[in-house]
C-alpha cells in the first residue's frame, strides 16, 4: 500500500507542471462557461427591460401591459428583481425626463399622464420618490418665477400625484401654488378696481396680497401707494356729491376713509365736521316722520300709514310721504327736516283741501318741485307793488276767501276767474282809509303774480 501511494507522489512530482495546467484550463473553461450563463442572462433582463421601456415612451399602453405580465410569468424571482431594479432606473429617468418636456411645454398634459397610467401597472417598479419631489420643488420655483403658468404647474401636480407614492409633499406644493395663484388673482382684481376708480376696494385687494410672492407683494404694495394718491381728490368730489344728493353717511364714509391715510388734513376735518352734522339735522326715521304728521293734522298716529322716500331739493333734503288714513289717500306731504316744517300738496288740477299744514308744494311742468310763498310775503309784494305804483293805501292783510268776497259787488267774477280749477291764491284786502272802499287782489303762491278784482272782471297788475 505505502508503494502504491509512493509511486502517485512520485508522478505528482514529475508532472506537477502538466498537472497544473490542466486544472488551471479546467477551472478557466468553467468560469468562462458561468460568465457567459451570467452574461446571457444580464442581456436578457437588459433586452427586456429595454423593450418594455420602448413600449412605454411610445404609450403603447396594452402591448407594455401585456408583455410585462409575460415576463412575470416567466421569469423567475431572482430574474425578475434584477429586471425591476433595470427597468426601475429607467422608468425613473424617463419620469423625470418626460416631466421636463411637460414642464417646458414639448408634449401635453395628456401625453405625460397617459405615460404614467403605464407605468403604474408596472407593480415591481420602484418610483423614485425623492427625484420625484425635487422635480414639483422645482415646478413650483418656476411658477413663482412666472416662467411657467398655472395650467402647466398644476397640471404636472395632478399628474405625478396619482403615481404610487407618498404624496404628502406634493400636495404641498399644490397647496403653494394655488395660494400663490389666488393671491396673484387678488392682485390682478386690485388692479380693475384700481381702474375703476374704487379705490377703497383696490387697497384692500393689494393687502391681500401675500409676502410669499416677493415681486407680486412689491408690485401691490407700489399700486396701493398709487390708489392713496390718486383716491384723496376722486374720493373728496365723491363725498361732495353724496352730500349734495343727501347721502350724508355715505358721504361721512368716503372723508372718514381719506382720514386714515391724510391724518390732520384741515380740508377733510372742515367737510367731516359738516357732513356730521348734515346727517344728524337730516336724519328723521319714518316713525318721526309720521309722528310730525300726526302733530299737524290731528290724526291719531295708529290711524296713520304712508310711502316715505328722500327726495333732494335744490341742495336740501327733504321727505316726501304719500300718506293713507286707511284706504284714503289724505295727502302727498313735503317734509323740510331742518325745521319741521310739513307741506300739502296744492296745484290748479290736484288740492288735498288740508290747511294745516305750513304751506303747499306741487310739482311744475319742467319737473321742478315749487313751495308757495307765505301769507306774508305775499302781502309784503302786494305793499311793494302799489307802492311802484304810488297807490296810497292804510294797510293790507291777507283773509281768507270767504271774508275777502264780501268787499266784491260780484263775487261771480271771482268765481269765473277760477273755473273749474283749484283756489290756490292768497285773497288779500287792501285798506285805503276811512270813507273808501276796500279793494280785494288775488296773489298766485307760486308765481307771485297780483290780480285785481274790479266790478266786473279779474285783471292782472
Amino acid at each position: 500500500m505505502k508503494g502504491f501511494f509512493g509511486k502517485i507522489v512520485e508522478f505528482i512530482d514529475r508532472n506537477n507542471k502538466i498537472i497544473i495546467k490542466s486544472a488551471l484550463t479546467v477551472l478557466g473553461i468553467i468560469l468562462i462557461g458561468i460568465f457567459i450563463m451570467f452574461t446571457a442572462d444580464n442581456f436578457s433582463v437588459g433586452s427586456e427591460s429595454n423593450k418594455l421601456v420602448g413600449y412605454i415612451e411610445k404609450r403603447n399602453y396594452s402591448e407594455a401591459i401585456s408583455y410585462y405580465d409575460k415576463i412575470k410569468e416567466e421569469f423567475s424571482d431572482t430574474k425578475m428583481n434584477r429586471l425591476s431594479k433595470s427597468l426601475s432606473k429607467k422608468v425613473n429617468k424617463i419620469l423625470i425626463t418626460y416631466g421636463d418636456k411637460y414642464i417646458k411645454g414639448e408634449i401635453g398634459k395628456d401625453y405625460f399622464i397617459s405615460l404614467i397610467n403605464i407605468i403604474n401597472e408596472l407593480d415591481t417598479v420602484y418610483i423614485d420618490t425623492d427625484s420625484i419631489i425635487n422635480q414639483a420643488k422645482r415646478v413650483n420655483d418656476l411658477y413663482l418665477q412666472e416662467k411657467i403658468s398655472y395650467n402647466t404647474a398644476m397640471g404636472y401636480i395632478q399628474a405625478v400625484s396619482t403615481l404610487k407614492i407618498s404624496k404628502n409633499e406634493i400636495y404641498v406644493y399644490a397647496k403653494k401654488i394655488d395660494v400663490i395663484e389666488d393671491s396673484r388673482k387678488i392682485y390682478n382684481e386690485g388692479v380693475e378696481n384700481q381702474n375703476k376708480k374704487l379705490y377703497k376696494e383696490a387697497i384692500e385687494d393689494f393687502d391681500k396680497v401675500i409676502t410669499e410672492d416677493k415681486r407680486y407683494y412689491e408690485l401691490a404694495q407700489d399700486k396701493k401707494e398709487e390708489c392713496i394718491k390718486e383716491m384723496y381728490d376722486y374720493y373728496v368730489e365723491m363725498a361732495k356729491t353724496e352730500n349734495k344728493n343727501g347721502n350724508y353717511q355715505k358721504a361721512l364714509e368716503y372723508i372718514d376713509y381719506l382720514k386714515q391715510y391724510y391724518l390732520d388734513d384741515d380740508e377733510l376735518d372742515a367737510l367731516s365736521s359738516e357732513f356730521e352734522k348734515n346727517l344728524e339735522m337730516y336724519n328723521m326715521t319714518n316713525e318721526e316722520v309720521i309722528q310730525l304728521i300726526s302733530k299737524k293734522s290731528g290724526i291719531d298716529v295708529a290711524d296713520l300709514k304712508a310711502n316715505i322716500f328722500q327726495q333732494m331739493l335744490n341742495g336740501s333734503k327733504y321727505y316726501y310721504a304719500e300718506t293713507f288714513v286707511g284706504k284714503d289717500k289724505i295727502d302727498e306731504f313735503l317734509i323740510d327736516p331742518r325745521n319741521k316744517k310739513v307741506y300739502s300738496y296744492l296745484d290748479e288740477q290736484k288740492s288735498y283741501k288740508n290747511k294745516y299744514g305750513d304751506g303747499h308744494w306741487r310739482a311744475a311742468s319742467n319737473g321742478t318741485v315749487e313751495f308757495t310763498i307765505s301769507k306774508s310775503t305775499a302781502q309784503s309784494i302786494l305793499e311793494k307793488k302799489l307802492s311802484e305804483k304810488n297807490e296810497k293805501f292804510k294797510y293790507v292783510t291777507i283773509e281768507d276767501k270767504e271774508k275777502s268776497l264780501k268787499y266784491v259787488d260780484k263775487p261771480e267774477v271771482v268765481n269765473k276767474f277760477i273755473g273749474k280749477k283749484n283756489d290756490i291764491y292768497y285773497y288779500a284786502v287792501v285798506n285805503r282809509g276811512f270813507f273808501k272802499s276796500k279793494e280785494v287782489y288775488l296773489i298766485n303762491p307760486y308765481s307771485k303774480e297780483i290780480y285785481k278784482v274790479d266790478e266786473n272782471s279779474v285783471n292782472k297788475v
